[in-house]
């Protein structure tokens, strides 16, 4: 049994990053069909307590993957990249390490 206590700090003070992405995932079991699906369709369905869900877990970044590898999987970074740039009073795009420190 580990008895230490845990750190005093909190992940608010640490930057944790969703390599899966959950956020992307489909959520079937919502009524009206997975949110991910509705707000690639219309970007401006994303509402402030959605963003308030995802901030108050603790996730700092979201990671899409390495890249499109196919066009299907192209089409729907692309959907990714729209949402990002229609909702960037929450979203910043990473395309390299510096834009890690906004």
């Amino acid at each position: 049994m580990n008895t230490r206590r845990a750190p005093s700090h909190s992940c608010r003070d640490s930057t944790v990053i969703d390599m899966l992405c959950q956020f992307a995932f489909d959520d079937f079991r919502r009524p009206g069909g997975p949110l991910g699906q509705k707000w690639l369709r219309d970007p401006r369905t994303f509402t402030a307590e959605d963003f308030a869900q995802l901030r108050d877990s603790g996730v700092s970044m979201l990671a899409l993957g390495s890249g499109p590898g196919s066009y299907d999987d192209a089409m729907r970074y692309a959907q990714w990249n729209g949402f990002i740039a229609s909702n960037s009073q929450w979203f910043t795009r990473i395309d390299d390490a510096t834009d890690c420190a906004q």
